[in-house]
């Protein structure tokens, strides 16, 4: 296996998608997918999984 040549940690690998290829604005939320977030978002942090306990 060969090492990867030097690399520019500043580089962006997302610099390397062609404009246009990648969403440039999301699809707009259904009622019931805002309703979703909304409950989601309202959710103590206790219940969030990618907390690590203290």
């Amino acid at each position: 296996m060969q090492n990867a040549p030097d690399t520019d940690s500043r580089h962006d690998p997302g610099d390397a998608v062609p404009e246009g290829v990648a969403v440039e604005q999301p699809v707009p939320l259904t009622e019931k997918e805002q309703a979703v977030k909304r409950k989601l978002e309202e959710l103590p942090e206790t219940a969030d999984p990618s907390r690590q306990p203290d």
